[in-house]
């Protein structure tokens, strides 16, 4: 389920920090529009560089009082995205609704919620996921799936939601996370994926070895993972 596809036609840029917080996206798409980051902390290098597109930055984060400084366009919400609304936490429909965006196509969605993405992925319709032409996510905590029945059924209802309306097409081992066998290949626990929405694009088999040469190790002090020929 996770290997990615390569969009036809399509230019690969970094956007972002150098190491933790930058993401390899399709350039495409990532100027003058809205972009809504679930998940902030303290590292704010790709909000910075989306904001240099000339983007408006919806942040959420219920963990942090205030983000860091963006210069740009910013609005924070104090709200973690959940699957209802709730005082800590906001739905990714009403997000949008609340600004009014539920109709457009043109949107960058940024979620990296620290495993609480398997307990909201599975809720998502067709219609929260429509307005996004790309998406970055950082899935987490993967290892478990070796061991855990009901995790894995999370995972493989979360990927199937994803995957409805949207198709991978890069994807990152973060080497902040742990590496070890699963079943008979290495697994990795925390995976960053590029998205693109399938009604855009065509796709065709992706015969490169991973990682690309626009990727970076997240802790720079730590080895890189190499996927190597994932998908084929």
């Amino acid at each position: 389920m996770l290997k990615p596809a390569f969009p036809v036609g399509a230019r690969f840029v970094r956007n972002g920090g150098e190491n933790d917080g930058g993401y390899v996206m399709v350039n495409h798409g990532l100027n003058d529009t809205s972009v809504y980051n679930f998940g902030i902390g303290q590292e704010v290098t790709w909000d910075q560089a989306m904001a240099n597109r000339g983007n408006t930055i919806y942040q959420f984060d219920h963990t942090i009082e205030q983000p860091p400084l963006v210069v740009g366009t910013t609005v924070f919400r104090r709200a973690g995205l959940g699957s209802t609304t709730t005082e800590m936490f906001v739905s990714l429909w009403d997000a949008l609704t609340a600004n009014g965006d539920q109709d457009r196509n043109d949107l960058i969605l940024n979620i990296d919620i620290e495993g609480g993405e398997w307990d909201i992925l599975p809720a998502l319709l067709v219609r929260d996921l429509a307005p996004f032409s790309q998406i970055v996510i950082e899935l987490h905590d993967l290892l478990r799936f070796v061991t855990l029945s009901d995790f894995q059924a999370k995972v493989v209802a979360s990927l199937s939601s994803l995957f409805r309306t949207h198709q991978i097409v890069h994807l990152h081992a973060n080497n902040w996370g742990a590496r070890g066998i699963a079943g008979n290949v290495m697994g990795y626990d925390v995976l960053e994926l590029t998205l693109l929405r399938k009604s855009d694009w065509m796709f065709e088999t992706y015969r490169r070895t991973l990682p690309l040469d626009l990727d970076r190790p997240n802790a720079p002090f730590r080895e890189e993972f190499a996927l190597g020929d994932w998908a084929i």
